[in-house]
This record gives C-alpha cells, sequence and structure tokens, in this order.
C-alpha cells in the first residue's frame, strides 16, 4: 500500500503528469498480464487486457516515468517488460 502511495504521490507532484490521472482497475490489468508473461508486445498486450490501445498507450507511458516497466527492441520489434519495482507494485496493487 506504501508503495502505491508513494508512485501515485509522485504523479501529483509532477508536471507532466498533471493532466493524466491513470486508473488503478487498468493499471491492475496491465501489471497482471506483465507478470505473467516475461515480456510482450504492445498490441499484443492491448489485446489480452482487452484496453483500447489509445488509452492503454496512455498508462504505459506513465508506468515507464514511474520506472515501473521497461521497452526493450528484439528483432527489430519493440516488447515490454515490468522492471523490479514494478513488480512490487503489481503485487501491492493485487492486494486491493
Amino acid at each position: 500500500m506504501e508503495l502505491i502511495q508513494r508512485v501515485t504521490h509522485e504523479s501529483r507532484k509532477s508536471k507532466s503528469d498533471s493532466k493524466f490521472n491513470p486508473s488503478m482497475k487498468i493499471l491492475s490489468r496491465i501489471m497482471k498480464v506483465l507478470l505473467e508473461r516475461n515480456s510482450i508486445l504492445r498490441t499484443t498486450l492491448s489485446l489480452e487486457t482487452k484496453i483500447q490501445y489509445s488509452r492503454l498507450a496512455r498508462h504505459l507511458e506513465w508506468l515507464e516515468e514511474k520506472e515501473l516497466i521497461e521497452a526493450f527492441v528484439e528483432e527489430g520489434r519493440i516488447y515490454l517488460k515490468s522492471t523490479s519495482l514494478g513488480r512490487e507494485f503489481a503485487s501491492a496493487v493485487s492486494l486491493l
């Protein structure tokens, strides 16, 4: 719970996040899939979470800014994976 509060509080202080407040329900769905899979393409993540791609993209940007996920290129494709902090966050979110 403390980690969730710290991450969301930091977003309120940041100017770039002032116009976007992520949905905890969407964050939970994203992180659940990322925990189940080692890495995943953005489009596949959109399909598996059943989240519209444009909405997903805003949440992914927020997660990357908070260093909860990271993107990497493999065979010319961009994949996503959770960081160690992201895995802690996902565990905390799943307790809600």
